[in-house]
């Protein structure tokens, strides 16, 4: 079930690395100094999720590989079929969006949706938003192309016919669709996590045992405590704790959660949504439409100025659809790739976190996320960014032509 209090990892593009997972608990030194404050959660604490940025190269084989938009020189089928076979194990369940290196025959083989390609290994779709460890994520996969922007994608049964590249990019109707799903959330997902808000405020303070539900039952009854609400209480608790009423008088938060959600799947939209205005912490619209917004690219105008290697071509920094996404749906957190650097900056009240590439030494950070009882998610970075690199692009210096496009270019 949901979790209010969680720690998270934001990985950069992994290019099939996937054996990089098996570091997360204790990452060597050459990924994380053993000073660095990443480093010490990472050993004493374990992750809730990770969440990637695209360029995640879920290769089973050869024909998956062959869908990917890349030179021949850089492709490589990595160790995701390790996955697949059980061979590795991740420590965590891990997240992510697709990248403009990816084998979009496989991905798209749902038409874009979600789906589970391995243990652990959920691939979030094109353009959606999920409720992922009591977080509102949304995701956009692809990068901007400009010939591509207006164009529907290509269906996955063509691509034997097609360019790779046709299918590596994002179109209007995906930014509409994260901002429609934003928009008109899953009534379901919402109240799991009003509901989890209103447990930690209710333990907080009274506990879920009678005396905390009375306070529940007033305000879903919209009246006063001047009233008796013992006996809607002690029928509400009895309910919420099944079989273990006889033996314990507090409900668990799993407990607290299963019970309220499942009595309301069967009601209507209108009614839930009354049901959740009523609950403490009915202010999430108000703090923006998601927790957390993931895009490959990053959005336009953060990075002006960028260092560039002897020889590298000069190309722009960001996209402007992707910071239209951002100012439109609000997010306390934007976490992208794609430039194989480093970067973090403010835009609005959305805090942006651009992750270098796999496994060089900024492309993890850990976060911890806390659902305040006024319904305020709050994000914080817990790994040391002082130490960032001038920001400069990791990338080859014969990469001026598409057919020697390498990972990371547009």
């Amino acid at each position: 079930y949901l979790l209010c209090d969680l720690t998270l990892v934001v990985c950069g593009d992994i290019s099939s690395f996937c054996f990089f997972f098996l570091m997360i608990r204790r990452p060597p030194r050459s990924t994380l100094s053993s000073s660095s404050a990443a480093s010490d959660v990472y050993k004493r604490q374990p992750l809730d999720f990770a969440l990637q940025v695209g360029d995640f190269e879920p290769h089973r084989n050869e024909a998956d590989l062959a869908t990917m938009a890349c030179s021949a020189k850089h492709r490589t089928l990595g160790d995701f079929h390790r996955l697949v076979s059980g061979e590795i194990v991740l420590p965590c369940p891990i997240h992510f969006i697709g990248g403009n290196h990816e084998p979009w025959g496989l991905l798209d083989s749902h038409d874009g949706a979600p789906h589970t390609l391995a243990p652990g290994v959920h691939f979030l779709g094109r353009a959606e938003v999920h409720c992922i460890g009591g977080l509102r994520v949304a995701g956009l996969s692809g990068i901007y192309r400009e010939q591509d922007y207006q164009s529907a994608h290509p269906h996955h049964s063509l691509i034997q016919y097609r360019s790779n590249k046709d299918y590596i990019g994002f179109n209007t109707a995906d930014i509409s669709q994260v901002i429609s799903a934003a928009n008109t959330q899953d009534h379901q997902s919402l109240l799991e996590c009003r509901l989890i808000a209103t447990y930690d405020r209710l333990a907080e303070t009274c506990g879920i045992g009678v005396e905390g539900l009375q306070h529940l039952v007033a305000r879903y009854k919209k009246t006063s405590m001047q009233g008796d609400m013992a006996p809607a209480a002690r029928k509400m608790l009895t309910r919420i704790l099944g079989g273990d009423a006889e033996t314990t008088t507090h409900a668990s938060r799993e407990q607290f959660v299963r019970c309220l959600s499942n009595q309301a799947e069967g009601w209507s939209a209108k009614r839930r949504l009354s049901f959740m205005e009523r609950l403490d912490g009915a202010q999430q619209h108000a703090q923006g439409l998601v927790d957390v917004l993931i895009t490959h690219d990053w959005p336009a105008r953060v990075a002006p100025e960028l260092n560039r290697r002897p020889g590298a071509r000069v190309r722009p920094t960001g996209n402007e659809p992707a910071r239209v996404l951002a100012e439109e749906l609000s997010p306390t957190l934007m976490i992208c790739g794609h430039m194989h650097c480093a970067f973090r900056c403010g835009l609005g009240r959305t805090s942006v976190c651009a992750v270098g590439r796999v496994p060089s030494k900024h492309s993890v950070a850990v976060f911890e996320a806390e659902r305040k009882s006024d319904g305020e998610m709050v994000i914080t970075e817990v790994s040391e960014c002082a130490d960032l690199p001038p920001l400069e692009f990791d990338e080859p210096s014969d990469s001026g032509s598409d057919s020697e496009q390498a990972p990371g270019e547009c």
